[in-house]
């Protein structure tokens, strides 16, 4: 593919950008309520979207043994090229509220002027939330204004450049004082949440001015006491004006809906509380009290009737009264950005070497990581020729290295290994081991594929 197609950036680094908002996570690790936590963690899964509008060239390939990580954002990300062909990539990210990974593998499919772009599999979500005093919170427990109609005061992400420390903000959950006039002492529990990711379709590739949009409907499940959350983006109609809405519902295990999510994915997102608003009473619950599932009443069919009668109109007709909090908007692009193929804030940053990952300043870091990465390195400083001739390089190279690793030689990621998915058993998936972190700390990169 020629390379004036592309952004000068990797796919690794694009996964990356999924954790610009994470202070969306950090919110709902301090929410007391499950579902307040399901509402914040939904509109995170919303969020990563916003960065797609105005890229319309696409990032560089991984090369198979491929790494990049990234530390000084507030977290530790690290992803991984782990099988060439069909390409997978696997990602781990953590901090001291979450963990997140995943393996990704992108589908392309060809539909006339337009493309449609699916990643298959489910994202995993381990969140780490405070408990006050010792006590566990479900989806059923009473909802009161003070903990879980969320906190007005705080609407994040509007301005740009915004430091991440103004985003921590103080939990509504609990304002109890013991006797001693001493916070109660907090304990700490975690949650598993899976989600799917959104299918895109890509319009005229052919002729006119591309545009993108998200659509299908996404199940998002607590693992730990059945709540779930469904995500359904919507595609623009033939007569209608407005693009990118998406809304949502965040439910108990008993199908009660408690929030409401609605807005645009592309600008920002809102939440409402509407459990007083509508009643419904439901004969069967999808999930067990364990989160696991209540096989005699779950499946896709049951699953996509409930989606449909969901009574979306009665909550889009009440948006004016519900009084719903803004917890993100997307942030300007910086200056100029269209001419610099439409990146933002956080995207201009992924390829700098600055002194934390740059070796000959001390910094310990893969020799695979994409910064590192000759052909793109070349691009994004616009010497095209030497780019083209590097990526022909790297290719050539990447073939030779492949026949190496056949039969009983196939070969093994360096950072991931290959084991089943830990919730859904009958998928494979690759998981972290743990040692890229330990080769930083103790500045040992040693045996790592030379790739470019």
């Amino acid at each position: 593919m020629p390379i004036y197609l592309n952004e000068p950036s990797s796919f690794l680094q694009r996964l990356a950008e999924d954790f610009q908002y994470v202070y969306l996570l950090q919110r709902a690790s301090r929410e007391v309520e499950s579902t307040s936590r399901l509402a914040y963690v939904t509109a995170f899964t919303i969020s990563p979207y916003a960065s797609v509008i105005g890229r319309t060239f696409k990032p560089f390939n991984p090369l198979l043994g491929e790494t990049y990580e990234l530390t000084h954002r507030k977290f530790f990300f690290l992803s991984e090229q782990v099988v060439h062909h069909p390409p997978i990539t696997a990602y781990h990210c953590h901090n001291e509220y979450m963990t997140n990974f995943a393996s990704i593998s992108v589908n392309v499919k060809i539909l006339g002027k337009s493309v449609e772009v699916t990643i298959p599999g489910s994202s995993h979500l381990i969140l780490r939330y405070q408990k006050k005093g010792g006590s566990t919170s479900t989806g059923r427990e009473r909802h009161t204004d003070k903990c879980a109609r969320l906190d007005k005061k705080h609407i994040f992400g509007s301005a740009e450049g915004r430091n991440l420390d103004e985003c921590e903000v103080r939990s509504c959950a609990s304002t109890k004082r013991n006797s001693q006039g001493r916070d109660p002492p907090e304990e700490y529990g975690h949650e598993h949440y899976t989600y799917e990711r959104a299918n895109m379709i890509i319009h005229n590739i052919i002729f006119g001015k591309l545009w993108v949009e998200l659509h299908g409907n996404i199940l998002i499940r607590n693992h730990n006491n059945g709540d779930f959350s469904i995500v359904s983006y919507i595609r623009k109609g033939w007569f209608e004006k407005e693009i990118h809405k998406v809304r949502a519902v965040v439910c108990d295990r008993h199908k009660n809906v408690i929030f409401y999510i609605y807005g645009k994915w592309s600008q920002e997102i809102n939440i409402a509380y509407v459990k007083h608003l509508k009643k419904q009473e439901y004969g069967s619950y999808f999930f067990n009290a364990d989160g696991s599932e209540n096989s005699s009443h779950f499946n896709r069919n049951t699953l996509n009737e409930f989606i449909g009668n969901v009574d979306w109109q009665f909550f889009e007709n009440h948006v004016d009264v519900l009084n719903g909090v803004c917890v993100w908007r997307a942030p300007k692009r910086p200056k100029h950005s269209e001419l610099y193929y439409g990146f933002n804030s956080m995207t201009v940053e992924l390829n700098e070497i600055t002194p934390e990952y740059d070796p000959t300043k001390g910094a310990s870091i893969a020799c695979t990581d994409c910064r590192f990465r000759p052909d793109q390195r070349s691009y994004e400083n616009g010497n095209i020729e030497i780019a083209m001739s590097e990526k022909q390089r790297l290719e050539n190279k990447q073939r030779t290295n492949s026949k190496k690793y056949v039969g009983k030689d196939s070969y093994k990621p360096k950072w991931f290994y290959k084991h089943k998915d830990p919730i859904y058993k009958d998928r494979d998936m690759y998981l972290f081991n743990n040692e890229y972190w330990v080769a930083k700390e103790k500045g040992l990169f040693t045996d790592t594929p030379d790739i470019f």
